[in-house]
């Protein structure tokens, strides 16, 4: 539970545990390693897999690949109940979604994803439509697979991915577009390692770059509207200081219970509050979305 609902680290989960052992009332006769956390975690997983079985009411199959992992893939299908799409006034989160089918291929095509659709919806039952993104690997997947049925089952390709397809075929090949993303690259490199770097644009994706290229444009327009200021730039440089970071002395030492409580008496939240305009400047996200925002 601590893996999954406060989405920790498997390695953190003993430290935690034996927190709470050593400083609280609590009594615990044994302590997990954390290579049992992932155990048990895998099997929680394996045995929800096991479970999945067909439901009466109508739903819908979400279906994608994985990125690479090593030489295989793995395919994911997700069950969401149509009556939870009617509810919600925004997108639809993991706790909307079960995952009644994961399957880890080293060879991927159409007619493996073909096959093991099969598999996934003998168990789960047969959706009322499939959504999937564009990729042409899984398009033949699902066209074959669909070949197969005695009634017509809907297939949807989510927006985003189709509006990034449509964005890519209208200006990839540009001029103006190759332009811009080369003065990019180019600036970001410029503005590394700088008192400026909070203005480095977003990164450039080498996959799937038109499905976050609205944060993008936004920092354009942005960039634009500063340089289009007429007349000499106002002189000045921005203030620079050294970080000095108060978990360094937080982590030094034996920290008992004593010593704890006694730095605590000594530095007060509002201590605290004077202490940090003085010390620690705006960090670069701060500026960032101080400049970005306003």
């Amino acid at each position: 539970m601590l893996v999954l609902q406060t989405v920790v680290s498997y390695r953190s989960v003993p430290r935690i545990i034996n927190l709470f052992k050593t400083r609280t009332e609590l009594t615990l006769e044994w302590i997990p390693h954390f290579t049992s956390v992932i155990n048990w975690t895998l099997r929680l997983g394996l045995g929800m897999l096991k479970q999945v079985h067909t439901i009466h009411k109508p739903w819908l199959a979400i279906i994608d690949h994985s990125i690479d992992i090593g030489t295989k893939k793995a395919l994911v299908v997700l069950r969401v109940a149509i009556d939870a799409l009617k509810h919600k006034n925004q997108a639809i989160q993991l706790k909307d979604c079960e995952c009644i089918g994961l399957s880890v291929c080293e060879t991927v095509n159409g007619k493996t994803i073909s096959i093991e659709l099969e598999k996934i919806f003998s168990q789960a039952g047969m959706p009322s439509a499939i959504i999937k993104d564009c990729d042409s690997t899984l398009a033949k997947g699902v066209k074959l697979w669909s070949e197969k049925q005695d009634t017509t089952i809907a297939v949807v390709d989510d927006i985003g991915h189709v509006m990034a397809n449509a964005l890519k075929a209208q200006f990839e090949k540009t001029t103006a577009y190759s332009r811009f993303t080369s003065l990019i690259s180019r600036g970001a490199n410029r503005l590394r390692q700088s008192e400026l770097a909070f203005l480095i644009p977003p990164k450039l994706r080498s996959k799937g770059r038109f499905q976050s290229i609205s944060s993008l444009g936004k920092w354009g327009e942005k960039i634009l509207h500063v340089f289009a200021v007429k007349g000499c730039a106002k002189r000045g440089s921005i203030l620079s200081k050294l970080r000095t970071a108060l978990l360094i002395p937080a982590l030094c030492g034996n920290l008992d219970e004593i010593t704890i409580r006694t730095a605590l008496n000594q530095a007060s939240h509002r201590d605290l509050k004077n202490w940090e305009p003085e010390n620690i400047p705006y960090t670069i996200r701060k500026k960032r979305r101080a400049f970005f925002v306003s």
